[in-house]
């Protein structure tokens, strides 16, 4: 039916992309060959792509909980940041990024045609 899927960016604004393609693929059985996305949009995609997406949702639900702007416009002022866009104020533990990198390189056949 379709072999391509994009993804919108637009912030946190962009996770409902999560739920309804995790509700819509297996109904359809889509299995698109070519992925794409910007900015949050992007990293649905990569979320979507790991096959884990209830983990990932659950990893961005922590990191961000105490995130209360989409961007903070002063650290381009003070310095503190080399961007306004900070995803939050703590480092995420490297132990759950590595988990999310590994999760994906593990799973690389999901979008290929069966």
């Amino acid at each position: 039916m379709f072999d391509q899927v994009v993804f919108a960016g637009g912030g946190n604004r962009c996770w409902w992309q999560a739920g309804f393609w995790d509700v819509i693929q297996p109904e359809l059985n889509l299995r698109p060959r070519v992925v794409a996305g910007i900015s949050a949009g992007a990293a649905t995609a990569c979320m979507l792509y790991t096959n884990e997406s209830r983990w990932v949702m659950r990893y961005y639900a922590e990191a961000l909980r105490e995130n209360r702007k989409n961007a903070y416009w002063g650290n381009l002022l003070r310095g503190s940041s080399r961007t306004a866009f900070t995803i939050s104020r703590k480092r995420p533990r490297s132990a759950s990024v590595c988990r999310i990198c590994r999760a994906g390189s593990a799973r690389v056949a999901r979008w290929r045609r069966v």
